[in-house]
């Protein structure tokens, strides 16, 4: 009755909407009653209230008499015909496809339906025809994924991250994307941890792989962090780069001809012979010049990759798309035309799992969804030309920020600019309740055995059981921690190894006097995992922080940041 009362009823909906409340059945049959009035014998003149005011009447719509001298038979209703409705502003015999709003004959089969929109269409083959790719979880936080266009992609960059790779058998990546969090905030273990320690991948990639190492970053501020950062431990503290404004140094030992630094008075003792000093402009001068006779910098290592926000239209066509859906050929029913006029002929029902993918992406983003709300950031092959890439004609990899940076959807893309993979990652980089240092986790080899399956279940395949211990212990906190008496004078050995050994931890050191410790260079989790072998951490005093390399200073930032007060014992410039 509603519909009846709007197709006689005008163009104002809003209104009709509070009409229909109120309008009662007799008027509904009045209004019925007038459409077929207006439909049967509509004359010349007429000028009813159901025709558009000011508007001439259709000359079409107007009944002739045939050959007999009688009029023709009156058209379908609506109510006779719902499939039908009597619309125009000429007249209101005209009966038109209510979907396409085109004129049909009277004796038309009903539309059964119409087939997806085109967005609907791309969410449909986006939801469908893309697999997903499979995600790594790494035993010391964050998510790898491979990709055909950049080989593995890594979310977060927690301390000796690339251990976890070569343990698990995977490639090292060279695509890291720094989370929005740079440090851990959780209270447990890895509270005050560098969530983007990215030093030993970039050394990684340039010395082993050959590789520049790329960084997504979220905004500028970041990137300009990062840049200060790794200046001073790649290529040394500034003092000793950078020449010194015209000051009163001139003249000073301290200082060479071109103004530069060559050491810090305050760094080293008074007494300490002069002589005996070296110059860290030359040391660092040396270790910047490469075989190839060109000077280190950072750009060699490292380069930035943004998230940026779509700025128009013609930004997101470029953005890589689903590939097409097959052709609709049981959408519609024999003869029938979808939205755009094309004839689809075969079952009248969608398939089954057109209907299933509906459901499935009504509880996930849909493809445009992504489009318009993400930040995205394209990193390329680095064997793309700046032709392809302009053209848009290379393979790529597409990463979405969504809002705040609580998930990132990430698209693998051909050189077609068909996604052919895609993962959706949360955007916090969880660490496990059991991190340790490796050789420290209290672990027998039963249950060493045991873990390592459990992690392969879980979806990391390729981890080798290796006798020396993994860095992740989920049994750990059940067993009692062992009694600890601090010597009067020992070493308890923290780490042996280096960064690229993925079965050791980086060299660290207690040294114990008169039953208080003193930490020397403590890898990273060593406060953690001092506790969990019974060693109070009341019983650590003080850190002597010998150089600012990730392999050396991970550990002293835990430390100052949880547990009780400690000395750190250091040079000024350190």
């Amino acid at each position: 009755g509603r519909r009846a009362f709007v197709i006689a009823g005008g163009e104002n909906r809003r209104g009709i909407r509070k009409m229909t409340k109120k309008i009662s059945s007799k008027t509904l049959k009045k209004v019925f009653q007038r459409n077929k009035q207006s439909a049967s014998t509509p004359g010349p003149g007429d000028s009813s209230a159901d025709n558009t005011e000011g508007v001439a009447p259709n000359p079409e719509s107007v009944p002739t008499k045939g050959a007999d001298n009688t009029y023709p038979p009156p058209r379908p209703s609506p109510a006779e015909n719902p499939s039908v409705s009597f619309g125009g502003p000429g007249s209101m015999a005209t009966p038109r496809n209510s979907n396409t709003g085109e004129s049909i004959a009277a004796n038309s089969p009903p539309l059964a339906m119409t087939l997806p929109s085109n967005e609907q269409q791309i969410d449909l083959a986006y939801e469908t025809l893309i697999p997903t790719l499979p995600i790594h979880n790494l035993p010391r936080g964050g998510v790898s994924i491979q990709t055909q266009a950049c080989g593995f992609v890594q979310f977060g960059i927690p301390p000796e991250t690339i251990k976890d790779s070569m343990k698990l058998g995977l490639e090292v990546p060279s695509v890291y994307v720094v989370p929005v969090d740079r440090f851990c905030r959780e209270m447990g273990p890895a509270l005050g941890v560098n969530l983007a320690e990215f030093e030993f991948p970039a050394y990684f990639n340039f010395f082993i792989q050959r590789k520049k190492c790329t960084l997504v970053v979220d905004s500028v501020d970041a990137e300009r962090n990062i840049r200060r950062v790794f200046s001073e431990t790649l290529l040394g503290p500034a003092q000793f780069r950078v020449p010194e404004k015209k000051s009163e140094d001139s003249g000073v030992a301290s200082v060479n001809a071109l103004g530069i630094k060559k050491y810090e008075e305050e760094d080293f003792s008074p007494d300490f012979p002069r002589d005996a000093i070296p110059d860290f402009y030359k040391e660092l001068q040396h270790f910047r010049i490469m075989p190839n006779g060109q000077e280190l910098v950072l750009e060699t290592l490292l380069k930035f990759r943004h998230f940026e926000s779509a700025p128009d239209s013609d930004f997101r066509d470029t953005l890589g798309s689903p590939p097409q859906l097959p052709p609709f050929s049981g959408a519609l029913k024999n003869g029938s035309k979808s939205n755009d006029g094309a004839d689809y002929k075969g079952a009248s029902d969608t398939s089954t799992s057109h209907t299933n993918a509906k459901k499935a992406a009504s509880k996930s983003m849909t493809y445009n969804q992504i489009r318009w709300i993400g930040d995205v950031a394209k990193i390329y092959p680095s064997d793309a030309s700046p032709d392809e890439i302009a053209a848009n004609k290379t393979k790529r990899v597409e990463i979405f920020k969504m809002p705040s940076g609580t998930d990132y959807i990430l698209h693998d893309i051909d050189e077609n600019n068909i996604i052919v993979g895609k993962v959706r990652f949360s955007g916090n980089v969880q660490v496990s309740e059991g991190i340790s240092v490796i050789g420290l986790d209290g672990l027998s080899q039963p249950q060493l055995k045991l873990e390592t399956e459990s992690t392969v279940s879980s979806g990391s395949e390729g981890c080798e059981d290796d006798n020396r211990g993994g860095s992740i212990s989920p049994f750990s906190e059940s067993i009692l921690p062992p009694t600890f008496h601090p010597p009067s004078f020992g070493v308890t050995v923290l780490g042996n190894s280096h960064g690229f050994d993925k079965s050791g931890s980086t060299s660290g050191y207690v040294l114990w006097i008169n039953g208080r410790g003193v930490m020397i260079d403590p890898p990273p989790y060593s406060s953690a995992t001092l506790e969990r072998e019974g060693i109070r951490p009341r019983t650590i005093v003080g850190i002597i922080l010998t150089h600012c390399h990730a392999d050396h200073d991970a550990g002293a930032f835990q430390k100052v940041l949880t547990g009780s007060p400690v000395v750190v014992i250091t040079t000024p410039t350190i």
